[in-house]
């Protein structure tokens, strides 16, 4: 075959290769908060009409959406019409339009993994310009999952509360910032006992009977955060709960009286 007159390109162009790219919007006609964001070298109708194809095989967020309502309740547009750049560049600008309008429908972000010039970046350099994403993604999954962030710092699940109550790190953040775990499951600052006692949470935890004494029993609240009946306060002196309320305590006055002899020592 003779190839001197002819002009032969790759199959797949070069990542360096410069084009003129597209950055495009497909949206909901009704519900026009509900939008894909998406960048193409080809025309839009070329790239609406390889999302319509994909959409029959494929299944993420994106395609998900559209199935639901159909391609006939779907318009597009173009953002911008970009002159001679590289892939690279092309993806991180749309990458930037999905950040900045926070795309509903999209999945990930283009170009997380080139810089503005179109390069793309080192394996630290990604980690650090996706920190704040990936945790966000994270915290949510999390929180799907049935997973709560506790005010101590440290995420537990819903169904070991009561075990993440008992560890040293929620103990330690409890007597250093002088709050009490109810029995009811909420956190209170012992100032605010009166106000805690009048919550919803608590007075719907002593209205149920499988959880809680009834109001019968004459229950007593103490300062330590635990309960207990007026003719068991010797018991109730000798759990662990008040013994580790008492300790505390002491600590505490032990701390303030170090503060108030250092000031005065000045």
């Amino acid at each position: 075959m003779n190839n001197n007159n002819l002009i032969i390109i790759p199959c797949v162009a070069p990542e360096n290769e410069r084009r003129n790219g597209i950055i495009y919007c497909i949206y909901h006609n009704t519900n026009q908060g509900m939008f894909y964001i998406g960048s193409t070298f080809s025309t839009l109708r070329d790239r609406v009409s390889g999302h319509v194809s994909d959409s029959k095989r494929s299944n993420n967020k994106f395609y998900q959406y559209v199935n639901q309502f159909g391609w006939n309740n779907f318009s597009s547009f173009i953002y911008e019409e970009i002159k001679y750049v590289t892939d690279g560049e092309l993806r991180y600008r749309e990458g930037q339009y999905q950040l900045f309008y926070n795309s509903p429908l999209n999945s990930c972000i283009a170009g997380n993994n080139y810089n503005e010039f179109g390069q793309l970046l080192t394996d630290k350099e990604y980690r650090d310009k996706t920190k704040e994403h990936r945790s966000k993604h994270y915290k949510e999954w999390r929180e799907s999952k049935g997973y709560v962030l506790c005010e101590c710092g440290i995420s537990y699940h819903e169904s070991h509360r009561s075990d993440h109550f008992k560890s040293n790190k929620h103990l330690e953040y409890v007597g250093m910032n002088n709050i009490e775990i109810c029995s009811c499951g909420g956190n209170y600052n012992r100032t605010h006992l009166h106000i805690h006692l009048k919550t919803k949470q608590h007075l719907e935890f002593i209205g149920n009977g499988d959880n809680f004494t009834s109001k019968q029993s004459e229950v007593i609240y103490c300062v330590c955060g635990g309960s207990y009946s007026n003719n068991r306060i010797d018991r109730h002196l000798e759990t662990q709960k008040h013994k580790h309320y008492i300790y505390m305590q002491e600590v505490n006055n032990y701390m303030q009286q170090l503060s108030l002899n250092y000031i005065s020592n000045q």
